[in-house]
């Protein structure tokens, strides 16, 4: 599962930076992490089903987004708009 994990992560992340040109690198600084996740998805479907696998990435997926959406909200209300890491 991490090999499968690992390969699909890096040929989307080359594809992406190809297809973007260099402007966008996703999982950049994540070399460990990116591929872990997608293994632990990978097993969740072998172990659990597609159904729940979908629903329970889904509302992580959703939770971490809205996290950080709170976040951007928060630095944004105390003028602390300097702290966003873009370049």
């Amino acid at each position: 599962m991490i090999l499968a994990g690992v390969v699909i992560s890096w040929l989307l992340e080359i594809a992406i930076i190809n297809i973007t040109h260099g402007l966008f690198i996703p999982w950049s600084g994540f070399v460990i992490i990116m591929p872990t996740i997608a293994s632990l998805i990978a097993n969740d479907f072998a172990r659990e089903g597609t159904y729940p696998t979908i629903i329970t990435t889904s509302l992580a997926t959703a939770g971490v987004w809205l996290i950080m959406q709170g976040m951007i909200l928060i630095l944004s209300q105390t003028h602390l708009e300097w702290l966003f890491l873009t370049t």
